[in-house]
């Protein structure tokens, strides 16, 4: 008789307890497994995949990365700084090197005029013997 009664029985039965007791189960445990075992793995995995991952992407992105902001980065800046640093800088070293060069020009002008004047005025004194 068992062996007729307890297949039949276990067929009807285990399938209704199963639909009964499976979703209370999970509602209890699920949660309490969750809290207990995600931050373990959490504190464990994370910083392997950080430590795997991180040098990795770096050593992918930062190139890219460099290869396409330095070009776009160079052609917006330097001029930029070029509009702006020109000016100055022409404004400050101009009257420098002119204060400092005039005289200096000036001086080797009136030599080399009173060289020029002295060597015309003695070819003249021969001129005139």
């Amino acid at each position: 008789m068992h062996d007729i009664t307890a297949p039949l029985l276990h067929d009807i039965t285990a399938p209704l307890l199963h639909d009964i007791t499976a979703p209370l189960l999970h509602d209890i445990t699920a949660p309490l497994l969750h809290d207990i075992t995600a931050p373990l793995l959490h504190d464990i995995t994370a910083p392997l995949l950080h430590d795997i991952t991180a040098p990795l992407l770096h050593d992918i992105t930062v190139p890219l990365l460099h290869d396409i902001t330095a070009p776009l980065l160079h052609d917006i800046t330097v001029p930029l700084l070029h509009d702006i640093t020109a000016p100055l800088l022409h404004d400050i070293t101009a009257p420098l090197l002119h204060d400092i060069t005039v005289p200096l020009l000036s001086a080797q002008l009136r030599q080399d005029i009173s060289c020029i004047t002295q060597t015309q005025n003695q070819y003249v004194a021969t001129q005139v013997l």
